[in-house]
């Protein structure tokens, strides 16, 4: 890590997997990816009925997560 940056422990970003009231509110924000867990679970499960039963249900757009920029990797 030293050789690859001027200032050593400086160019390291904390990003959390899953945003929560936590990164957001604590002292130190903490940048975390954003998701709709709701439509997570409704394309997972469309897909597993689609998979298991042949349903023909139509497929559900994929929403992409959004990273929510904050203090931790600034």
């Amino acid at each position: 890590m030293a050789e690859v940056s001027e200032h050593p422990g400086t160019s390291v970003a904390v990003v959390s997997w899953d945003d929560s009231l936590l990164c957001q509110y604590s002292a130190h924000p903490l940048t975390a990816l954003d998701r709709d867990h709701g439509h997570y679970g409704e394309v997972a499960a469309t897909q597993l009925l689609n998979s298991a039963y042949s349903i023909g249900l139509p497929d559900l757009p994929h929403y992409p997560s959004r990273l929510m920029v904050r203090a931790s990797s600034l």
